[in-house]
C-alpha cells in the first residue's frame, strides 16, 4: 500500500488529471504550482467560470508536457476557447508568436480514447519537418507528416497528420493520393475533429490565378472543396502573419471560414528590425553589389549571419559562388556561403538548413529562394536582404520576418532595387483590380521581365518617402498599438516620417562596403533641369527587342548541333536578355560590348556575340526608320 502511495504519477496520469479533475481541483493545482502569476489574469477574469476552467486545464497540460518551460498566452488561450466552442478561427500573428502551441493544446485536451484526428495543411516540406519534430518531441503529440511512410505505418496511431494540400486532391494525371482516399473514407471522416491551415495566405497568393498567370499551386485554391467533403462539425483554423491584407482575408473567408468565425490578431511588426532600401549599382545581376555582406577585412568570428532572398535560382547560385570566391582562399568551399532552392536534393537542403540555423553551424551567408521565407525559424539572422521587388508585399513582410525573432538584439532588413523603378509610369497601374495593392502595370506572361512584374505596392514603397514600417502596417491593416513600435536606433531610412533618419547611413549597419559607398539616390527629388540623361533604353522599346531576341534564340537553338545537351538559357538566359534590352543603345556599338555587358567568356563571345549584336543593331535600325516615318507623317499633317 505504501509503495502505491509513493508512486510518482506518470506524464499520462498528469495529463488525464488535467483533463478530468473537478474544477476546484484544477484551481488548487494551478495555485500549488504558482501558475496564476504567469497567466493573463485580466483576460481570465473576463471569462465565465466554464471558459476559465478550460483555459486552466490547457495551462496544466502545457505545463506538464513542456516540463514547466511554457505557459500559454492570451492569444493561445483564445484559440483554445474558439475550438472548444466549435467555431472556426483565423489567427493573424507572425512566425515565432507561438501559433504551434494552441494546435497542440487542442489535441491534448481531447480524450485519447476517442482517437480523434487533427489535420494540419502546411505549404513547405521544411515546415512540415520542423512541425513534426516539435509536436512529437516538445508536446508529446503523436504526429506524422507522411501518412503512409513505410517506416511509420498504421496512421491510426497518430493523432495529428501534417500534409501538403496536394495530397488531398486527385493529381492532374488522375493519380489518387492515399490521403485523398483516406479522408473520403466515412469511417475516417468521423474521426476528423479539426483542420488547421498553416500560412493560409497561400489560399490567395498560390491558389488563385493573378494578372494573367495561372495559379502557382492551384490545390490551395480548392480547400473549400476539401471542406465540403467533411462534416459540418469539423473546425477549421487559419494561421498566417499576412492574412489581414483585405484582398487576402476576403479570399480566405470565402474558401475556409464559416461566418461566425473568431478573429485573433497580433501585430506582425518586428520592433527589433530596422528597415532600409538601397538602389544597386547597374542591376541586381552585378555581383559586386553583394560584397557589402562580407566583413571587410574578412573575419569569420565577426561575420554576421546574412540571409539573401532572390526570385531566380540561377542568380542565387551565382551570388553564392561569387561571395564564396571573395573569401580568403583557405576558407573557400567550406560551406561559409551556401545557396538553397527547391530543385536541390533533399539531403543537401537538410544539410544547408542545419548548417545555417544551428548556433555553431559553418554557414554564415545563405542565398535562398522563396522556400526559406515562410514560417521557417532562423534564430540568429542579423541581416536579411531581398533582391529586387517581390511580386507581392506579402513576400517582403515574410522575408523581413526571418530576422532575429524573439531577440533583444537589433536586425536589419534591406530591399535592393534597380534604378528602373523610377522610370515606370505610375498611370499604367490604374488598370485591372484597383483593390489589389500588388497589381502590376500590365498583364503578365511566364517570361515577363522584372520591370513588368513589379507590383504597385513595392514601386510606391521605393518611390515614396513613407516609413517602411508604416507601409507594411497599412498593407496589413494593422492598427494594433504595437504596429509601429521600434527598439532600433532608427525605425527605417524615411526622413519624411522620421527626421532623425537624416543621420541614417546604410553603410554603418553592413559588415562590408557598398559599391562606391554612395548615398541612397532618389531621382524623383532631383530638379528637372538637373536630371541626368536616360541611362537605359526607353521602356516602350524593350518588349519588341526582347521578342526579336527570343525569336532569334529559338531559331538558333533549333539549329544548334549541341541542342540535346545545351538548353537555350546557356546561350542567352532570361536575365541576360533583360540586361540587353535595358542597355542604352549607345553602350552597344560593337560585338565586344555585348561580351563585356554580360560578363561572358571569350569562348561564348566567339560563338554568340556577333550574332546577338546583329539582332540588336538591326532592331535599332528598323526602329530609327519607323520613328523617322512617323515624324514625317506628323509634319505632313501639320
Amino acid at each position: 500500500m505504501s509503495a502505491d502511495c509513493d508512486t510518482v504519477p506518470s506524464l499520462t496520469d498528469k495529463l488525464s488529471e488535467a483533463r478530468n479533475s473537478p474544477p476546484e481541483d484544477v484551481i488548487n493545482l494551478i495555485s500549488k504550482l504558482d501558475l496564476f502569476s504567469k497567466l493573463p489574469t485580466t483576460f481570465l477574469d473576463s471569462l465565465d467560470a466554464q471558459d476559465r476552467i478550460i483555459c486552466l486545464r490547457a495551462t496544466l497540460l502545457c505545463y506538464y508536457v513542456t516540463k514547466g518551460t511554457k505557459i500559454p498566452r492570451e492569444m493561445q488561450l483564445r484559440v483554445v476557447l474558439a475550438d472548444h466552442h466549435g467555431k472556426d478561427y483565423l489567427v493573424a500573428a507572425g512566425t515565432g508568436s507561438g501559433k504551434t502551441l494552441p494546435i497542440a493544446l487542442n489535441i491534448l485536451l481531447e480524450d485519447p480514447a476517442k482517437c480523434l484526428k487533427t489535420i494540419t495543411i502546411s505549404p513547405m516540406k521544411r515546415l512540415q519537418t520542423n512541425h513534426e519534430n516539435d509536436f512529437n518531441t516538445e508536446y508529446g503529440v503523436a504526429t506524422v507528416k507522411n501518412v503512409y511512410d513505410p517506416k511509420k505505418r498504421l496512421p491510426g496511431k497518430a493523432r495529428h497528420l501534417i500534409v501538403t494540400v496536394e495530397q488531398l486532391f486527385k493529381s492532374r494525371e488522375g493519380h489518387l493520393p492515399r490521403l485523398y482516399v483516406l479522408v473520403r473514407n466515412q469511417g475516417f471522416q468521423k474521426l476528423i475533429n479539426r483542420v488547421n491551415i498553416d500560412e493560409c495566405h497561400y489560399i490567395y497568393t498560390a491558389g488563385l490565378p493573378h494578372h494573367g498567370l495561372e495559379a502557382f499551386r492551384p490545390a490551395w485554391g480548392r480547400v473549400d472543396e476539401f471542406k465540403a467533403v467533411l462534416s459540418h462539425a469539423v473546425k477549421f483554423g487559419g494561421f498566417s502573419a499576412t492574412v489581414t491584407a483585405p484582398h487576402i482575408r476576403k479570399a480566405v473567408e470565402l474558401k475556409l471560414l464559416r461566418p461566425n468565425y473568431v478573429f485573433i490578431h497580433l501585430t506582425s511588426n518586428r520592433s527589433n528590425t530596422m528597415y532600409a532600401k538601397h538602389e544597386v549599382t547597374k542591376s541586381i545581376d552585378e555581383l559586386s553589389n553583394y560584397d557589402c555582406f562580407l566583413s571587410d577585412p574578412f573575419d569569420l568570428v565577426a561575420q554576421p549571419r546574412v540571409l539573401i532572398f532572390v526570385d531566380n535560382k540561377d542568380l542565387a547560385c551565382r551570388i553564392s559562388s561569387y561571395l564564396d570566391s571573395r573569401l580568403p582562399e583557405e576558407l573557400r568551399e567550406k560551406n561559409i556561403v551556401m545557396h538553397y532552392h527547391s530543385q536541390m536534393s533533399v539531403k543537401y537542403l537538410q544539410f544547408a538548413h542545419k548548417s545555417f540555423t544551428q548556433k555553431n553551424g559553418p554557414c554564415h551567408i545563405m542565398v535562398a529562394t522563396a522556400s526559406q521565407s515562410v514560417g521557417v525559424d532562423f534564430p540568429n539572422v542579423k541581416i536579411v536582404c531581398t533582391v529586387g521587388l517581390p511580386t507581392t508585399t506579402v513576400d517582403n513582410i515574410q522575408r523581413g520576418g526571418r530576422a532575429l525573432r524573439n531577440s533583444d538584439k537589433d536586425a536589419l532588413f534591406v530591399i535592393f532595387y534597380e534604378a528602373w523603378v523610377y522610370e515606370l509610369d505610375l498611370d499604367c497601374f490604374n488598370e485591372g483590380d484597383l483593390l489589389d495593392p500588388d497589381r502590376p502595370r500590365t498583364k503578365l506572361r511566364p517570361n515577363s521581365q522584372r520591370c513588368e512584374r513589379a507590383p504597385f505596392s513595392s514601386v510606391m514603397l521605393v518611390r515614396k518617402k513613407k516609413c517602411i514600417r508604416r507601409h507594411f502596417a497599412d498593407y496589413l491593416v494593422d492598427t494594433t498599438p504595437q504596429a509601429l513600435l521600434y527598439t532600433t536606433k532608427f525605425c527605417c531610412d524615411s526622413v519624411e516620417d522620421h527626421p532623425e533618419a537624416s543621420a541614417f547611413n546604410l553603410q554603418d549597419f553592413l559588415p562590408g562596403r557598398l559599391p562606391g559607398n554612395k548615398p541612397l539616390s532618389d531621382p524623383a527629388s532631383v530638379k528637372a533641369s538637373e536630371k541626368p540623361k536616360p541611362k537605359y533604353r526607353p521602356l516602350k522599346n524593350r518588349p519588341a527587342l526582347d521578342f526579336r531576341l527570343i525569336e532569334w534564340l529559338t531559331l538558333e537553338h533549333s539549329c544548334d548541333p549541341l541542342r540535346a545537351v545545351r538548353p537555350p538559357h546557356l546561350i542567352l538566359s532570361q536575365t541576360k536578355r533583360l540586361i540587353l534590352t535595358r542597355a542604352n543603345p549607345k553602350e552597344i556599338q560593337v560585338p565586344s560590348d555585348i561580351t563585356s555587358l554580360l560578363d561572358e567568356t571569350s569562348e561564348w563571345s566567339d560563338e554568340w556575340a556577333n550574332k546577338i549584336f546583329n539582332v540588336i543593331h538591326q532592331y535599332d535600325t528598323d526602329l530609327s526608320t519607323l520613328t523617322s516615318r512617323q515624324k514625317g507623317k506628323k509634319r505632313k499633317r501639320s
